[in-house]
């Protein structure tokens, strides 16, 4: 608003408007921010770390594990909101739950896992979208993910620096950067089970319900392969956002 005042383009009114708008969703932003984490927040528990419901009806929590919900896009949100602590809670429970390792593309003739087009005999590996929990989903498929394994490499690099993320993955016997490796590298596999520049969005169809999982090439996997790959700071982050000094701005 400021700038724009600076340089003539919006009035003094339209300026002292675009603030005051700003004051409200700022303080929705803040409410939403501090409802997150008193009602859907779940603190760790032993050897499982603190992440997210699913949602959440009443007072009545749905605690069916979701890789986004719980866990990547979990600690997206906390590292922006300034909850550090929380983040690497998240990515620590996103990497050891939903990590799917050695799959491959297989042809089948079953009515549920039914794909006569696309298979991969190369392993690889990913994060799959859902596991298994009491009260939650049961006979989630290991399948990989495309979307949601380009949204755990955008989380890594997004938190990278985080402290304690580093450690947690040398407690581990890797790295932040063997992690990212594996990933893409099976990324760049998968691409091969087309041979168009299109990424498969699951390396394992499940048609029944809840899942509805398709072995077929698909736009948001795509796109977000390569919005990731050329620059994740547009997506999912504030670290991005363009930053001027206002009051010095010619």
């Amino acid at each position: 608003a400021t700038a724009l005042t600076k340089t003539g383009q919006i009035t003094s009114a339209q300026s002292s408007s675009y603030i005051a708008t700003a004051g409200v969703a700022s303080a929705a932003a803040a409410s939403i921010d501090a409802s997150l984490i008193s009602n859907l927040y779940i603190a760790p528990a032993g050897s499982t770390p603190g992440h997210f419901a699913q949602g959440v009806t009443g007072t009545a929590l749905d605690t069916s594990l979701a890789l986004d919900a719980s866990g990547h896009w979990a600690a997206l949100w906390a590292h922006a909101s300034g909850r550090d602590d929380i983040a690497l809670q998240c990515a620590e429970f996103a990497y050891s739950t939903f990590l799917v390792k050695n799959q491959k593309v297989t042809l089948s003739n079953q009515a549920n896992s039914y794909n006569q087009a696309f298979q991969l005999t190369s392993p690889f590996t990913g994060m799959k979208p859902y596991n298994d929990s009491p009260g939650g989903y049961s006979g989630s498929p290991l399948s990989i993910w495309q979307e949601g394994t380009w949204g755990m490499i955008l989380m890594l690099l997004d938190l990278y620096s985080i402290g304690g993320l580093a450690n947690y993955f040398t407690g581990l016997g890797t790295t932040i950067d063997t992690v990212l490796s594996t990933l893409i590298a099976g990324q760049a596999t998968l691409l091969q089970a087309t041979g168009n520049g299109s990424l498969l969005a699951y390396s394992l169809a499940a048609r029944g319900l809840p899942y509805e999982f398709e072995v077929w090439p698909a736009l948001a996997p795509t796109a977000w392969m390569w919005l990731v790959a050329t620059n994740p700071s547009l997506l999912l982050t504030v670290a991005g956002l363009p930053q001027f000094l206002p009051y010095m701005y010619v």
